[in-house]
């Protein structure tokens, strides 16, 4: 995430964000908490299921904040969306190269002593090899991209959203194991929903 190089790292300064937006930075650190106790069960997480549309969410809260300038809980929920975009743009950027340790999804990278010999498989990629930025980035949250990109190679799985995880591989012989995978595939499912609904309320929206 920083920059290998000493200089290059020297020229961030993350301690700026807290001197210039003190108050931001204590109001933003709030809402997220608030979020976290609604959605979360109290955990200091992101649930990225359960509303997807930054840019939209984003300008319905600058909306509401044009209507009434003051009001501090709108501006917060502006902040959280255009923070969540920026990292989500970010991710998407990163993306734009084939998964890491991968060079088409399906066809692991020799590396080691135990190098692999697998034959491309049809797994979920678009032309180019690439996995789509949904499902990589679902997986990048559930901390389980790696695992999921290394356990498939070599399996042939369905290109229907609903089936990348019930048939990328055999979860029980997985390293985190069959229940791991069951409640990151429920939680997959759970997205695609809310993608096609398109009207899961956000992290900080009262209804």
């Amino acid at each position: 995430m920083l920059p290998t190089n000493d200089e290059e790292r020297k020229k961030i300064r993350l301690s700026a964000i807290f001197t210039l937006f003190p108050k931001a930075c204590v109001a933003l650190a709030q809402h997220i908490k608030a979020g976290a106790d609604k959605w979360c069960g109290g955990q200091l997480r992101w649930d990225r299921t359960k509303s997807p549309e930054e840019l939209e969410s984003l300008l319905r809260h600058v909306f509401e904040q044009v209507q009434n300038p003051t009001c501090i809980e709108t501006a917060k929920a502006i902040a959280w969306r255009a923070m969540a975009n920026l990292e989500k743009v970010i991710e998407a950027s990163e993306l734009a190269s084939p998964v890491p340790e991968c060079d088409t999804i399906g066809r692991a990278l020799p590396s080691g002593p135990d190098k692999r010999d697998v034959t491309e498989a049809n797994l979920p990629a678009d032309g180019e090899g690439r996995m789509p930025a949904d499902l990589a980035e679902f997986l990048r949250s559930e901390g389980c991209l790696d695992e999921y990109v290394v356990e498939s190679c070599g399996v042939i799985i369905p290109r229907n959203q609903s089936c990348y995880i019930s048939s990328a591989f055999d979860w029980e012989d997985s390293p985190s194991g069959y229940a791991f995978w069951l409640g990151v595939d429920i939680k997959w499912q759970a997205h695609i929903k809310a993608m096609q609904r398109h009207d899961v309320p956000a992290m900080e929206d009262e209804a």
